[in-house]
């Protein structure tokens, strides 16, 4: 009569070395989709979008097509990231359009992924919107009564200490605005990247260890007994 507890235990080795192929072909699968995600972000600053691509910290998207599309979903404009992983391009060469803008890459091999800029995220001194460009002073306050000489070189003396204003606020952000940009794709990084390297082969070790245990109290067992 067959020993039940000796097929048990020369079934271990089989089961351990079965489980250690099927966890090490689901650590291949896991680094290959971890490594093939491609992830987008995109910011304004000044009167260009900026774009990146990459598919970690370290391997950037290089030589990918862009292409960005209005709200309505027409395309309006389209490059390639550079050797960084990034590409830029002036809103103020588009046509006229309204609304946010939609960015897609494609990183080739079905990777695709996309990012949206809301109307809040553009300036609005940077999109076109179809109506023509208002002269700088329109909209101002009237001046003072004054000396008619004197009164239109008030105006135009007001409208360029305005507009030397906004030109030197707008410097001033950009460097808050980059870095707020930063800020947002670690965040997304960190929601989206999924579990990291470390993170699968420390899961991968904590199992195998676990069967390493097993076994070796079945072999424990099987050799009290003989």
């Amino acid at each position: 009569m067959v020993n039940s507890s000796n097929c048990v235990s020369g079934m271990a080795p089989r089961i351990f070395a079965v489980l250690m192929v099927t966890m090490m072909g689901m650590c291949v699968m896991a680094v290959q989709a971890q490594a093939h995600k491609v992830n987008l972000f995109a910011y304004v600053e000044g009167d260009r979008v900026i774009v990146e691509g990459y598919f970690s910290a370290k391997s950037r998207a290089q030589d990918c097509l862009v292409e960005v599309f209005d709200e309505g979903g027409k395309k309006i404009h389209e490059g390639k990231t550079d050797e960084k992983g990034m590409y830029s391009f002036k809103l103020g060469d588009f046509p006229a359009f309204t609304g946010g803008l939609k960015i897609v890459l494609e990183a080739g091999m079905g990777h695709k992924t996309e990012y949206t800029l809301s109307v809040s995220d553009i300036p609005g001194s940077a999109k076109k919107d179809g109506h023509p460009t208002e002269q700088p002073g329109k909209n101002q306050p009237e001046a003072l009564p004054g000396p008619p000489v004197g009164g239109s070189a008030q105006v135009a003396d007001q409208a360029a200490l305005i507009a030397a204003m906004e030109k030197a606020l707008e410097k001033k952000l950009e460097p808050i605005v980059k870095m707020l940009g930063n800020q947002e794709r670690l965040l997304l990084e960190e929601k989206y990247g999924g579990p990291r390297i470390n993170d699968i082969v420390g899961g991968i070790g904590w199992i195998v260890g676990m069967v390493g245990m097993a076994a070796f109290f079945v072999g424990r067992n099987r050799s009290g007994k003989n």
